[in-house]
């Protein structure tokens, strides 16, 4: 196949060539999902050539299997902003057929650079993800010969049991791997934990967009198309995925205790996921309608509105590598409750900036939640915790790791 159908061109300079490995990216049936991995790699194309192979799961047509139908929709080739993406498909069985995925994940980069590799040599190989993204990637690099960076960013690592298979795959990545990058220290704690040298690891948190400022809340909730308040109540919102390590089961249990000690507030639910109708079932349950509302969904653009339209953001989360709706929220001058995992103690280091709760605990969700409702929160206070970490920070970060690993 003609490699410049990808707009791939052959143009030669001196800047270092860069393949991307990731599972999670945007695309155009889910312009939101990795929006973060996005900005990175948007970053370091400001230094380097960058090619990003983005595979995603093969699903026929035909089959009636909710929830993977949308890959179906997703184009072998788009543009994202300025960068070229290449979306093979991987062989992907639901649930049962995870331990088969690096392989499939292999088999797909394999055959999507064999499409580029005469108008494209890589310095390096770079995977967002410890699997199957960097399972796949360090055999890729090894038929190619050339170094490759792995980076771990949360549940590909925190849900890693080394006695298990996967596990076992994990650990074996992370050892093939020439420098690993950990989105935060607690990640790197982890991973030590498996036997791996800390001195091969860098720490590399995320950044923050320039979009999330802080903005008046009033003209905010007009962008974002909310209603006015109403009767002093003010909002919790929660932005991100609604899945079970999220907890939002847990926040639901902990609104209705705000509702029964007669705190004011409405609880606003941004973003999809597989728990969608469980939790608004869970919500009717326990009588919070008109309290509760599931926005779905939103672009990417639109979440800083809803963000400053908020009075605290909540992130009850099980588990968490470093989540940058938090960093999001702070930027916005927005407060924040969290379960104390991950890298969420890191990020609201600073006082003034959140609360923590053990994870799981709803009665100290609720307690938290309504301290926060209750205080006068500095918005610029708040936004101090964040400020100064840009993703071009970040890019600079990755290719002194990306030098490292080349140098070794």
């Amino acid at each position: 196949m003609d490699a410049n159908l990808y707009g791939w061109g052959t143009e030669l300079d001196t800047k270092l060539n860069i393949l991307i490995c990731t599972s999670i990216f945007p695309n155009s049936a889910e312009p939101s999902r990795g929006i973060y991995i996005f900005n990175q790699v948007r970053a370091l194309g400001k230094h380097c050539r960058i090619k990003v192979i983005a595979p995603v799961p093969y699903f026929p047509k035909w089959l009636p299997l909710r929830g993977y139908g949308m890959f179906s929709r997703i184009p072998q080739r788009e543009t994202m902003d300025t960068l070229d993406v290449l979306h093979p498909r991987a062989i992907v069985v639901p649930k049962v057929g995870r331990l088969l995925n690096g392989i499939t994940y292999y088999l797909a980069l394999s055959r999507a650079f064999e499409r580029v590799r005469e108008h494209f040599t890589p310095d390096v190989l770079l995977a967002y993800w410890a699997y199957p993204d960097g399972y796949a990637s360090t055999m890729l690099a090894r038929d190619l010969g050339v170094p490759v960076v792995v980076g771990a960013r949360g549940h590909d690592v925190n849900n890693a049991r080394p006695s298990g298979l996967r596990g076992r795959m994990v650990v074996k990545t992370l050892d093939r791997a020439d420098r690993l990058m950990a989105v935060s220290a607690a990640m790197k704690e982890r991973m030590t934990s498996f036997g791996i040298d800390p001195r091969k690891i860098a720490v590399v948190p995320n950044g923050l967009d320039s979009i999330f400022v802080p903005e008046d809340r009033e003209v905010a909730r007009g962008q974002a198309g909310l209603s006015a308040q109403k009767g002093g109540e003010k909002t919790i919102l929660f932005c991100g995925r609604l899945s079970p390590e999220k907890g939002v089961d847990v926040l639901l249990d902990a609104a209705k205790l705000l509702d029964s000690r007669g705190i004011p507030f409405y609880l606003l639910l941004v973003g999809d996921g597989p728990m969608r109708k469980t939790l608004r079932v869970h919500a009717a349950r326990l009588g919070l309608e008109g309290k509760v509302r599931f926005a779905g969904e939103v672009p990417p653009q639109k979440v800083p509105a809803l963000m400053n339209s908020s009075h605290v953001l909540c992130l009850p989360s099980h588990s968490e590598g470093w989540p940058n709706v938090v960093m999001e929220a702070l930027g916005c001058g927005v407060p924040v409750v969290a379960s104390r995992v991950g890298g969420v103690p890191e990020i609201l280091s600073k006082p003034g900036s959140g609360l923590m709760v053990p994870a799981g605990d709803r009665e100290a969700l609720a307690d938290a939640l309504g301290q926060a409702l209750k205080k006068t929160w500095d918005r610029s206070t708040v936004r101090a915790a964040v400020a100064g970490r840009t993703w071009d920070h970040v890019a600079e970060n990755i290719l002194r790791e990306i030098r490292t690993a080349m140098n070794r």
